[in-house]
C-alpha cells in the first residue's frame, strides 16, 4: 500500500521505496537551495547544520513562490 497517500507523485515514491515522500521532497528542495548558493548543509558534532548564505535571495524566492502558490487577488504586499 501506499500509507493513504494521495498525490501521484507520494505514490511514485512509495513504490520505488525511495524512503517517505516528505523525506524525498526535503532533500530535493535542500539540494536546490544549495546548488542555487542559497544555503550550505554541514555536520557538526554529528548534527547537520544548515547556514543561509544569501538571505536576501532566500526571501525573494520565497516571496515569489508566495504569489504563484497563495495569490491575493489584487492586493500587494
Amino acid at each position: 500500500t501506499t500509507g493513504g497517500s494521495s498525490s501521484p507523485a507520494a505514490e511514485a515514491a512509495a513504490t520505488k521505496h525511495n524512503g517517505r515522500y516528505t523525506n524525498n521532497r526535503l532533500r530535493k528542495s535542500l539540494t536546490y537551495l544549495e546548488q542555487q548558493g542559497l544555503i550550505v548543509r554541514t555536520t557538526h558534532e554529528q548534527k547537520p547544520e544548515i547556514t543561509v548564505t544569501n538571505r536576501a535571495a532566500l526571501l525573494t524566492l520565497r516571496r515569489l513562490w508566495d504569489k504563484v502558490h497563495f495569490p491575493l487577488g489584487d492586493t500587494d504586499l
